[in-house]
C-alpha cells in the first residue's frame, strides 16, 4: 500500500475532504527532521540536573542490547525503534531507559489501560497513557466535557441500515424484473438483498475501518481498496458507501452538538479536525509494531517540537492486521521517522529447547548465558486432563476446540476458563441470531444452527476472497455447537448464561486461549492444541494474511518458560 507524506501545514482541517486511502498517512514534521535528526542534539539529554537518583541504575546491569539503547538515549540524536524479540525485558528496558531521562515531559504510550496503570507506579515521573487516552483529553479540550456513549456509530449505523436496506431492496426487485424480462440464465441474476442486520454489520465494519485506517470516506476507489485488503464485504457499493460519509459527518455533529463521543472518535476526531495534543519532549511507544494509522498519527503529534521518540515492538509478533493494524507497521513506522533501529535479541523467558524451535522463524533470537534446556515434548489430546493442572496455558489457533476441551476440563472438576469475555458475547450473538430463524425452537436449536451454517455460508462464498471469514465463522459455530451438545440448558438465556460462564480473563484456573488472545501471556508450562492448525491456510491466503499467521506461531512458541508441550489429535 502507497504511503502519503505531509507536512505541518498539510494538515486536514475540519470539513475538508480526506486524502485517497492509504494505511499510513503521517505527519513528517519536516521542519523537526531538518533541525533535530543530525544538526542538533537533543536538549532534553543535555541537562546537567537529572530528575533520578542512580540508586536503581547501579543495581541494575544491562546486556549490551540495552546498554547501546541508553547510551543512544544520552549520547544520541533523533529518534530510534528497537527491534525487541519476544520475552527479551521490554519493560525492563523502557523502565531503565526513562531513568536515564532529565526532563519530566515525558510520555510512555501503553497498549492498553492495565500496562498504563501499572507502569504509573513503576514510573511516577512519565505520564502514562494509553493512546486513546491521549486522544480523549485531546478532544476534550476542545468540546469540553465530554459523554462517552460505546454504541454511538452502532446505533447510527443502525439507522442509516433502516433506510438503505428499504432502497436496496426497491432496486433489486426492479433488477429482478429486468432480469426476468430478459430472459438470461441464473449466472446473471441479480445480487440478493442481504438481511438488515447483516447489513448493519457490514456498514459497522466499513466505518470502523475508515476511521482506524484514515481512509477517505469520499472516494469510492479509496473505500473499495480498503475493502479488499481487509476483505470486507460492500454489498450495493453505489448505494451502500455514500452512507459512511453521512455516518461519520453525523458522528462528528454528535461530537460538536452534544458532546457525545466514543473510543474510535478519540483517535479519528484529532485528525480530521486537526487537534494538537499535549505534547512531550520524550515520547515512548510500546508494541509499535500494532500501531494503526489513527494511532501513530495522533502520537506523532504528541512529540514536542525538536522532541525525540523511542518506538519498542516486534515485527513479527504483528497479530492484528485483522483489526485494523498494519503487519508492515514496524518497517513503515522506522522509514517514516527515518530512525534508527536498535536490537533486543536476547530472551529471558523461554529456555533452550523452546528457543530452538523459535529460531526457526527468528533466527536472531538469543538465549541467556544460564537459559535452562527446558522441555519440548507432544502428548495425545486424551492424556490432557490427566496432566494438566491449574497455572498451565493451553493455546490454540481456534476457538471451538478451547470450549470443548474446557467443557470436558469442568466436567471432570478441573477449574478451567476460555480467556477473552467478547469470545463469549459473539458466540451468544450467534445464539441469539439463530434464534431468529422462523419457526425456531430451543429443543431444536442444533437443527437450527446447522442451517444458520448453511445459509452465511452460501452467502459468504458468493464473494471472493471470503474463505478467511468463512473459517473464522464456522469455527465460532462449532463452539456454540461443543456449548449446546455440553449443558443442558431448556431455555435460549439460560444457554447463553452458560456461554458467557466459560470465558473471563482472571479466575485462577487453567487457562486456555486463543493465540491472539495469548500475547503478553506467559507460563512455566504451555499447551499447544492442535498445533498443525499454526499456521493456519486457507485458499487464495493473502501474502499479508500468511505473514501474520506465521508471526502467530512465534507468539505462541513462546510463551513458555519452562515446558512447551503440543498436543495433537489421535
Amino acid at each position: 500500500m502507497s504511503q502519503i507524506w505531509m507536512n505541518e501545514k498539510q494538515f486536514v482541517k475540519p470539513g475538508m475532504p480526506l486524502q485517497p486511502y492509504t494505511a499510513w498517512r503521517i505527519c513528517s514534521f519536516s521542519k523537526q527532521k531538518k533541525r533535530g535528526k543530525e544538526s542538533h542534539p537533543c536538549p532534553f539529554t543535555n541537562i546537567k540536573t537529572p530528575l533520578y537518583s542512580s540508586r536503581a541504575m547501579n543495581q541494575f546491569t544491562p546486556s549490551a542490547y540495552q546498554q547501546a539503547i541508553f547510551d543512544w538515549i544520552i549520547e544520541g540524536r533523533g529518534d530510534a525503534i528497537v527491534n525487541a524479540v519476544a520475552g527479551s525485558g521490554k519493560t525492563t528496558t523502557l523502565i531503565q531507559a526513562s531513568q536515564r531521562l532529565k526532563t519530566s515531559r515525558a510520555l510512555f504510550a501503553a497498549f492498553n489501560t492495565h500496562i498504563a496503570k501499572t507502569l504509573s507506579d513503576r514510573i511516577p515521573t512519565m505520564t502514562c497513557r494509553t493512546i486513546h487516552s491521549v486522544g480523549n483529553r485531546c478532544v476534550s479540550r476542545y468540546l469540553g466535557r465530554t459523554v462517552l456513549d460505546d454504541s454511538k456509530y452502532r446505533n447510527l449505523c443502525r439507522d442509516q441500515a433502516n433506510g438503505l436496506h428499504s432502497q436496496m431492496m426497491a432496486h433489486y426487485a426492479q433488477q429482478l424484473q429486468e432480469w426476468a424480462r430478459s430472459g438470461a440464465d441464473e449466472d446473471d441474476e441479480p445480487e440478493a438483498v442481504p438481511k438488515l442486520e447483516e447489513l448493519q454489520a457490514a456498514i459497522a465494519q466499513l466505518v470502523h475501518f475508515t476511521q482506524c485506517t484514515l481512509t477517505n470516506p469520499g472516494s469510492a476507489i479509496a473505500i473499495h481498496s480498503m475493502a479488499a485488503h481487509f476483505g470486507l464485504e460492500i454489498p450495493y457499493p453505489d448505494l451502500l458507501i455514500p452512507v459512511i460519509s453521512t455516518i461519520l459527518e453525523q458522528g462528528q455533529d454528535l461530537a460538536r452538538q452534544d458532546k457525545i463521543i466514543d473510543y474510535s472518535d478519540m483517535l479519528y476526531l484529532p485528525y480530521v479536525w486537526d487537534l494538537q495534543p499535549q505534547t512531550f519532549e520524550w515520547v515512548f511507544v510500546d508494541e509499535a509494531q500494532d500501531l494503526s494509522a489513527a494511532q501513530l498519527h495522533l502520537i506523532l503529534k504528541a512529540r514536542a517540537k525538536g522532541g525525540r521518540m523511542l518506538l519498542v515492538g516486534d515485527p513479527l509478533q504483528a497479530i492484528y492486521g485483522f483489526a485494523g493494524a498494519d503487519c508492515e507497521a514496524f518497517d513503515r513506522i522506522k522509514q517514516t521517522l527515518q530512525a534508527k533501529e536498535l536490537p533486543l535479541s536476547i530472551c529471558y523467558r523461554c529456555p533452550v529447547k523452546v528457543l530452538e524451535l523459535a529460531k526457526k522463524i527468528v533466527p536472531h533470537m538469543e538465549a541467556t548465558p544460564n537459559a535452562a534446556d527446558g522441555r519440548v515434548e507432544t502428548m495425545k489430546e486424551s492424556k490432557l486432563p490427566e496432566v494438566v493442572k491449574e497455572g498451565d496455558l493451553i493455546l490454540c489457533r481456534l476457538t471451538a476446540p478451547l470450549v470443548s476441551l474446557c467443557i470436558e476440563l469442568i466436567a471432570q472438576r478441573i477449574p478451567a476458563r476460555v480467556r477473552g469475555r467478547d469470545i463469549g458475547r459473539m458466540l451468544t450473538a450467534i445464539a441469539r441470531d439463530v434464534s431468529q430463524i422462523q419457526g425456531f425452537t430451543f429443543h431444536r436449536f442444533a437443527d437450527f444452527l446447522e442451517e444458520y451454517r448453511s445459509k452465511r455460508v452460501a452467502k459468504l462464498q458468493q464473494r471472493s476472497n471470503s474463505e478467511a471469514q468463512i473459517e473464522s465463522f464456522c469455527d465460532r459455530v462449532n463452539g456454540v455447537k461443543a456449548c449446546y451438545e455440553a449443558f443442558e440448558c431448556n431455555t435460549l438465556s439460560a444457554f447463553c448464561l452458560e456461554i458467557e460462564g466459560l470465558f473471563s480473563d482472571d479466575r485462577p484456573s487453567v487457562i486456555l486461549s486463543t493465540v491472539h488472545r495469548a500475547k503478553g501471556l506467559e507460563e512455566e508450562r504451555v499447551f499447544i492444541l492442535y498445533p498443525d492448525k499454526l499456521p493456519l491456510i486457507w485458499e487464495n491466503q493473502q501474502p499479508w494474511e500468511l505473514k501474520q499467521e506465521m508471526n502467530l506461531k512465534y507468539v505462541a512458541l513462546t510463551r513458555a518458560k519452562a515446558e512447551l508441550i503440543f498436543v495433537v489429535v489421535e
